[in-house]
């Protein structure tokens, strides 16, 4: 209860308007986090549905993990000047195509494409917020806006 309190100081103080930015983002970032749930909620479903085991349902979830990590070394060597905008322009778009990549699949491989998608996404999004953090803090309160995005 005692953040719910902070928070309440917080808004009657007008703290929030000297940070617009950051609770716009957090904004979007919640109804981001809202379909992604959705989505993560209805994929294992949709893999079990198309006739896979629950065996083959795992490697295929687990598979956007591996990629994942691959996309991390790879973004580190060629991502040199990111910017918090088109990371989030980018992940947009690539939930677009994994919920139509997921919802259209019927064979393992486009699964597969599927889970690469969702890897590189969740890695992007993760990207945009240390960039976005980065750009717009105030003062040494990394902890405190990131607490807001999360």
């Amino acid at each position: 209860m005692p953040a719910l309190f902070h928070l309440v100081k917080h808004l009657r103080s007008g703290g929030w308007r000297k940070q617009r930015l950051l609770y716009g983002v957090a904004v979007m970032i919640f109804f981001f986090a809202l379909g992604d749930s959705i989505l993560t909620y209805i994929m294992p479903l949709l893999i079990v549905a198309s006739g896979f085991s629950d065996t083959a349902m795992g490697l295929i979830i687990g598979s956007s993990s591996l990629v994942g990590a691959v996309f991390d070394i790879l973004a580190s060597r060629y991502l040199r000047r990111p910017h918090y905008r088109r990371l989030y322009l980018a992940v947009l778009i690539l939930t677009g195509l994994f919920a139509f990549l997921l919802f259209q699949a019927q064979i393992i491989w486009i699964y597969l494409m599927a889970m690469a998608v969702w890897g590189i996404y969740w890695d992007i999004f993760h990207f945009a917020n240390y960039d976005f953090v980065s750009r717009i803090k105030v003062k040494d309160d990394d902890a405190a806006e990131f607490g807001v995005l999360d």
